[in-house]
């Protein structure tokens, strides 16, 4: 899923129902991970299970999308300028300005 979230350190996620960025309690957060024996560093944390962060985003009525170019489309019609796109399965932000 594809989220659209703020610039800062500790995102805040655009909740559309009230037209705001939001703090959403109840992520897992991790700053490493494990590839093929390879230990890998982030900073800031990324989303340590995209279940749960998706899981915890719909309980907090923050709309997903589907693909990136339908959140593109939708922080379009909300004329947000300052955004990144932070795509769950991947937990790599993707910035746009």
């Amino acid at each position: 899923m594809w989220y659209i979230i703020s610039l800062h350190s500790e995102p805040l996620f655009y909740k559309g129902i009230t037209n705001e960025f939001v703090k959403v309690c109840g992520l897992e957060y991790t700053d490493r991970c494990i590839v093929n024996g390879k230990e890998f560093h982030f900073s800031p944390p990324m989303i340590a299970s995209s279940i749960q962060a998706d899981g915890v985003l719909t309980q907090n009525s923050i709309q997903g999308f589907a693909t990136k170019i339908d959140a593109r489309e939708f922080a379009k019609s909300k004329k947000l300028t300052s955004f990144k796109y932070l795509n769950t399965k991947q937990n790599h932000p993707k910035h746009i300005r």
